[in-house]
């Protein structure tokens, strides 16, 4: 029972993460852009963020993706390494 225990505990922190860099990438591209891009249109894996959004929220993000990789990695410590738009 206790294994069982440890296992959920991990997965709910892993979880967790995952929200709260979604929710971070979320605030940082508002922030910069006014865009509101839902936390369901966003996948961050490997330092890449997917991103499902309209091409004229993709343009705004796209020159502002310096700024965004730079206040991701230092102030919410989520490394971005290069965003793809579908």
């Amino acid at each position: 029972m206790r294994n069982l225990s440890s296992l959920l505990e991990r997965v709910s922190k892993a979880l967790n993460r995952d929200r709260s860099s979604k929710e971070a990438v979320v605030s940082v591209i508002y922030k910069y852009t006014k865009a509101v891009v839902p936390e369901a249109n966003l996948m961050l894996r490997d330092g890449i963020l997917e991103i499902i959004t309209s091409s004229t929220i993709k343009n705004e993000i796209t020159l502002k993706e310096k700024v965004i990789k730079d206040e991701l990695k230092d102030v919410y410590s989520v490394f971005v390494t290069r965003f793809l738009f579908k």
